[in-house]
C-alpha cells in the first residue's frame, strides 16, 4: 500500500457523498466507488489533512496510516490526539478508551473511527452481530448485521458515546467497499431485540 496517492477532487467528492449519506442514514449500507483505493483507506484519504491528524489503533493499520499521511500531508499522532483513527484488526476496549471524544464545548473535535469489518448486512439472522439502531436519521429502528466485530467493541462504543454530544462517529468498511455509518447520536442495541 505504499503507492497510495492523494485523490483527485472528483474522486474525493464521490467517496465523500457515500460516506456522508451512510452517516446521515444509520443502518444504510452504501457502496464505495472503485478508484484503485483500498476501501479502508478511502475515508482517511478524503478527510485527513494538515488539520486532521490520523492514528492507527492496531499493528495492521500502522503502515496504512503512515501511507495515508504521506499522501495527504496529515500528521500521524497518538490516538488521543487524532481526528481520524483506523482499525483493521479486532479492536479491544482499551484501544477505544484512547480515542478522543471531545467535550460538550467542542464536540466537533472528536475522533472519527474507521473500522474494517468482514461483512455488513440488514438480515438479523445473518452471521455476525445484529445491531438495532435508533435515533436521528433512522425511521423508527434499523437493523445492521456486522461480521468481524465483537460485542465488547459495541459495548465500549456505547459507553464512550453515552454523553452526547461527546463521543465519536464510526464507519464500518468491508474489503468489498461496503460502508455503514453510526454517528455518536445513534442508540445501538446488541441483538436488536430479536
Amino acid at each position: 500500500m505504499s503507492d497510495l496517492k492523494a485523490l483527485t477532487p472528483a474522486q474525493s467528492q464521490e467517496f465523500f457523498a457515500v460516506y456522508l449519506r451512510s452517516l446521515s442514514e444509520p443502518g444504510r449500507i452504501g457502496q464505495l466507488p472503485t478508484h484503485d483505493v483500498p476501501p479502508i483507506a478511502s475515508a482517511p484519504l478524503v478527510l485527513a489533512d494538515l488539520l486532521a491528524p490520523i492514528a492507527a489503533l492496531d499493528g495492521t493499520a500502522e503502515k496504512l496510516v503512515v501511507n495515508i499521511a504521506a499522501a495527504t500531508g496529515a500528521s500521524v499522532v497518538e490516538p488521543s490526539k487524532a481526528r481520524i483513527a483506523v482499525a483493521c484488526e479486532e479492536t479491544d476496549s482499551p484501544a477505544l478508551e484512547l480515542i478522543n471524544t471531545a467535550t460538550i464545548f467542542d464536540p466537533h473535535t472528536a475522533c472519527l473511527l474507521i473500522k474494517r469489518v468482514e461483512t455488513l448486512g440488514t438480515d438479523p439472522t445473518a452471521p455476525g452481530i445484529a445491531l438495532e439502531l435508533s435515533g436521528p436519521g433512522v425511521q423508527g429502528k434499523a437493523t445492521l448485521t456486522v461480521g468481524g466485530v465483537s460485542e465488547s467493541f459495541i459495548c465500549k462504543r456505547n459507553e464512550r458515546c453515552s454523553d452526547f454530544p461527546r463521543g465519536f462517529d464510526l464507519y464500518f468498511v468491508t474489503d468489498g467497499g461496503e460502508v455503514a455509518g453510526i454517528p455518536r447520536s445513534t442508540t445501538v442495541t446488541i441483538g436488536g431485540g430479536y
